[in-house]
């Protein structure tokens, strides 16, 4: 089994039996300064601290590898507790994480209306 990463107990992961993995992964730092006015001269600008990171994942969710309904209500749940992961990726270490927001693009489902393959796209922010 290849482990590529995990956020809190969602493991992303490549096996025989199973495959669950990200991709299309954005991070986002950002540095924060106010800028000072000085007469006759340009402004001075001082760092103030460093933004919270924000990441964006994306998420394949096929039915050959997975169960796509099952993960995406894992999920829901986790982001409507509020709660903050783990995020490893790569195996580095990250920090704790929010699930700010998700979208799910339920792709294809099967003559019952279950859903065979989903695309979900997580935005999560730094929890400090």
């Amino acid at each position: 089994m290849g482990l590529v990463g995990s956020l809190g107990e969602v493991v992303f992961e490549v096996s025989s039996e199973r495959i669950l993995t990200w991709n299309d992964c954005v991070r986002d730092t950002k540095a924060n300064y106010a800028m000072h006015e000085v007469i006759d001269t340009k402004a001075h600008l001082q760092f103030l601290g460093l933004s919270l990171e924000e990441f964006s994942l994306a998420i394949t969710l096929d039915c050959a590898w997975c169960t796509p309904e099952w993960e995406m209500q894992r999920l829901d749940a986790m982001q409507q507790v509020g709660a903050a992961y783990l995020l490893i990726l790569g195996g580095r270490i990250f920090g704790n994480f929010v699930i700010e927001g998700k979208t799910e693009n339920r792709k294809r489902t099967d003559g019952d209306g279950r859903v065979m393959v989903a695309y979900v796209q997580l935005k999560l922010k730094e929890y400090n």
